[in-house]
C-alpha cells in the first residue's frame, strides 16, 4: 500500500501547490485573480447563493476565508453581480449541469489537520487543451458490451488481485475490482456516461500501471502515465475510441451551429445581455437549464447529442428581462408557433461523423418576415334552415426583422389596422414606438406612446388630450420599480424575481392612489407547469398550466361575476375544452374540440340567451 499512499500524497500535494483554495490555520481560503468591482463565492456551501459569501479585494487578489467541515464541495465565483466563473485553478472539476464544469474538492481530516483533495478530474492545462499520446501498438481490449457496459481487459498472470482506478471512481483504489477471467487475463467492467476518462490498474493493492493497450496516454503529473478512453454515441449506443489529439489551443468556434470534435457547439453575439442559455427540443425549452459562456465576447456551449431533428432559441437576460431570439445563424428556421422561428437542424452521421444539414422542412429565409393569421366562422341554429352563417372574422399579425436590432409588427382586424410597433435595440438602448398595443408590463399599459429604456432605466410616454400619461421605472438585479400616471390609473409597484421549487418568479406589488387599492401580479415557470395571477380593480384572474393541462379564470369581487375555461389533451394533438361565464344579466356556456400542430383548428358551440352559436376557428403561423 505505500505506492498508493504516495501516488496520493503526490495528488494532495500537486492540489495545494497549484490549486486557489487551500488550508491555512484551520481556515479555507479561496482566491481569485480577475480584474472586477465585485466578487463573490457560490457553492454547496451557502446553497449557491450569489451574494451571501463577499470576497474581499487584497494586494490584487480576492479572497475570503470560510470555516469548512469535512465534506465534498462544489463551487464558482460570481463576478459583477451577474457573470458566473469557473476557477481555472481549482483542486479538480465535476460537471455543473449546464455545459460547464464546477470547482470541486474534498475536505478531510488527517492527522487532525484538514486537508484538501481533489474529488473529479484535475487541472487541465490553461489553453483548455490536451495534448494526447496515440498509443498505435493497441490490442483490442476495450470495447462496449450489447448491455452498454464499457468494458476493459488486462493481461497480468503475475497477479493476484487488480483493481482500477481512475476520474470515473475519485481515483478511489480499492472500490472498482477487475474480474478474473482465467489464463492471466482480468476485465473490468463500467457503466459510463459520454466523456473522457483518465485511468490506471492497481495490480496487488501496490503497483499503479498504465494500460498497455490503451487508446492513449497523458502525463500522471509524477514522472509516470494515465490510460485515457473517449465514450461516445455512435447512433442509438455507445462506443469507445481514442480522444482528438490538440495542439495548438483551442479551436476557433464559428457563429452558429457546429461540430467540433463530435460535440455540437451553438454560438451567438450578443454583447447587451448580462447572461444567455439556451433552450430547445432537447431539453424541454426549459429557459434555464443550459448556461452559455462568454467566451471573448460571444455567448457559446457545448453539448453531446444524438442524431435527429433539433429546434433551438437562445434566451438572453437583458435589463434583468429574459428575451427569447432566434439564431440570426441558424442553420434552418420553423415557425415557433407565436409568429417568430426556432433555429432547426439535423444532426446526421456520415461516416462515423457527425455531421449538420439543414432540417428538411425548415427554410433558410433572407427577408426574416413571419407572421400569425387567425379566422373564425360563425354559424346560428335556427329552428327553420338549421344552421344559418352569421359572420366571419379575421386578423392578421406580420412581423419583418431585417436585423437584429431592428423590427416592425402590424396588426390587421379584417381591413383595418389594429396596432403597430416599430422597435429599435442596439447595445443596451430600446426604443420603441407603438400604436394601440401597450408595452407588456405587469398591468396593461399606455396603449400608444413612445418607449425608451437604457441600461434598466425606461420611460414609456402617451399623448392625449390635455394629458401626458406615462409611466417610468427602473430594473435592477432581480428588482423592479414602476410609478405611472395614465388614464384612470395613478401608483406605484414594486416587482421581485426569484427561483423556487425549480420555479422561476415574477412578483409585482403596489398601490394605486386614485382608486385607493392594492394590486398584485405574480407570474411563475417551471418544467412541468406555468401559471399567472393577478389582482386589479377587485377582480381576480388566474391561468394555469399543468402537464399540457389548461385553466384560465377570473373573478369579480364587487358583481360577483365569473369565468371559467379549460382545456385538456385527449390524445396527441388534440384538446377537448369547455367554459362557463356567469353576470348578473346572463350564463353562457361553451365547449368544443382543438387540433393544434403546425397550424391550429377547433370547433366550438356556445349557449348565449337562449340561443345556439357554431364556431369554426384556426390559426396559421408562418
Amino acid at each position: 500500500m505505500r505506492k498508493k499512499s504516495l501516488f496520493v500524497f503526490l495528488i494532495i500535494l500537486s492540489v495545494s501547490i497549484f490549486s486557489n483554495v487551500f488550508v491555512k490555520e484551520e481556515m479555507v481560503y479561496f482566491t481569485f485573480e480577475v480584474d472586477a468591482e465585485q466578487v463573490y463565492l457560490a457553492g454547496n456551501f451557502n446553497n449557491w447563493s450569489t451574494t451571501s459569501t463577499e470576497m474581499e479585494f487584497k494586494d490584487g487578489v480576492w479572497v475570503v476565508a470560510l470555516e469548512l467541515e469535512p465534506g465534498e464541495y462544489q463551487y464558482k465565483f460570481v463576478v459583477n453581480g451577474e457573470k458566473w466563473v469557473e476557477d481555472p485553478n481549482a483542486p479538480s472539476y465535476v460537471d455543473d449541469g449546464y455545459g460547464g464544469e464546477n470547482g470541486a474538492f474534498k475536505l478531510v481530516l488527517q492527522d487532525g489537520s484538514l486537508v484538501i483533495e481533489p474529488i473529479g478530474k484535475l487541472m487541465e492545462k490553461e489553453n483548455g487543451a490536451e495534448e494526447y499520446e496515440i498509443n498505435k501498438e493497441r490490442k483490442d481490449t476495450i470495447f462496449v458490451d450489447e448491455e452498454g457496459y464499457v468494458v476493459i481487459r488486462y493481461y497480468n498472470p503475475d497477479a493476484d488481485y487488480v483493481m482500477i482506478a481512475g476520474d470515473f471512481n475519485n481515483w478511489d483504489a480499492e472500490s472498482d475490482e477487475m474480474y478474473g477471467l482465467g489464463d492471466g487475463w482480468w476485465e473490468a467492467i463500467l457503466e459510463l456516461e459520454p466523456g473522457e476518462y483518465q485511468y490506471k490498474f492497481v495490480v496487488n493493492g501496490e503497483e499503479w500501471v498504465e494500460d498497455p493497450n490503451a487508446f492513449a496516454y497523458v502525463p500522471d503529473g509524477f514522472g509516470g502515465k494515465n490510460s485515457v478512453l473517449k465514450v461516445c454515441r455512435g447512433g442509438e449506443s455507445l462506443i469507445v475510441k481514442a480522444p482528438e489529439t490538440v495542439v495548438e489551443g483551442k479551436k476557433e468556434i464559428p457563429l452558429g451551429v457546429s461540430v467540433v470534435d463530435g460535440k455540437v457547439y451553438f454560438k451567438v453575439e450578443k454583447r447587451e445581455a448580462t447572461k444567455a442559455f439556451l433552450a430547445g427540443s432537447f431539453n424541454n425549452w426549459d429557459s434555464q437549464a443550459i448556461e452559455m459562456k462568454n467566451v471573448d465576447g460571444y455567448w457559446q456551449v457545448s453539448m453531446e447529442l444524438n442524431p435527429g431533428k433539433y429546434q433551438y432559441k437562445y434566451v438572453f437576460l437583458i435589463n434583468g428581462n429574459q428575451v427569447w431570439q432566434e439564431d440570426p445563424n441558424a442553420p434552418g428556421y420553423v415557425p415557433d408557433g407565436y409568429g417568430g422561428k426556432n433555429g432547426a437542424f439535423e444532426l446526421v452521421l456520415e461516416g462515423g461523423n457527425l455531421v449538420i444539414k439543414k432540417s428538411e422542412n425548415s427554410s433558410k429565409s433572407s427577408v426574416n418576415l413571419s407572421g400569425i393569421y387567425n379566422f373564425t366562422v360563425t354559424y346560428k341554429y335556427d329552428s327553420t334552415t338549421l344552421i344559418k352563417g352569421i359572420g366571419f372574422s379575421n386578423k392578421l399579425s406580420l412581423i419583418f426583422k431585417p436585423s437584429d436590432e431592428l423590427e416592425f409588427s402590424i396588426g390587421y382586424s379584417g381591413a383595418n389596422i389594429e396596432y403597430g410597433v416599430i422597435n429599435f435595440k442596439v447595445d443596451k438602448w430600446n426604443i420603441m414606438a407603438h400604436y394601440n398595443l401597450p408595452v407588456d408590463l405587469p398591468f396593461n399599459g399606455i396603449q400608444s406612446g413612445v418607449y425608451l429604456s437604457f441600461a434598466g432605466v425606461f420611460v414609456d410616454l402617451g399623448a392625449e388630450s390635455g394629458a401626458v400619461p406615462f409611466i417610468i421605472g427602473a430594473r435592477y438585479s432581480d428588482f423592479s420599480l414602476l410609478y405611472g400616471d395614465f388614464y384612470d390609473r395613478n401608483g406605484i409597484l414594486l416587482g421581485y424575481n426569484f427561483s423556487i421549487f425549480d420555479a422561476d418568479v415574477e412578483l409585482y406589488g403596489g398601490y394605486f392612489f386614485n382608486l385607493g387599492e392594492l394590486g398584485f401580479y405574480c407570474e411563475a415557470k417551471s418544467n412541468d407547469w406555468n401559471t399567472t395571477l393577478q389582482y386589479f380593480k377587485n377582480k381576480f384572474a388566474m391561468d394555469l398550466s399543468l402537464f399540457n393541462w389548461d385553466l384560465v379564470t377570473d373573478f369579480s369581487i364587487i358583481d360577483l361575476s365569473y369565468n371559467i375555461s379549460m382545456y385538456i389533451p385527449v390524445v396527441k394533438n388534440y384538446k377537448i375544452f369547455g367554459g362557463y361565464s356567469h353576470t348578473n344579466l346572463s350564463d353562457k356556456y361553451n365547449f368544443g374540440l382543438l387540433y393544434d400542430t403546425d397550424y391550429t383548428l377547433g370547433l366550438k358551440a356556445r349557449m348565449e340567451n337562449s340561443n345556439i352559436y357554431f364556431d369554426i376557428f384556426g390559426k396559421v403561423v408562418f
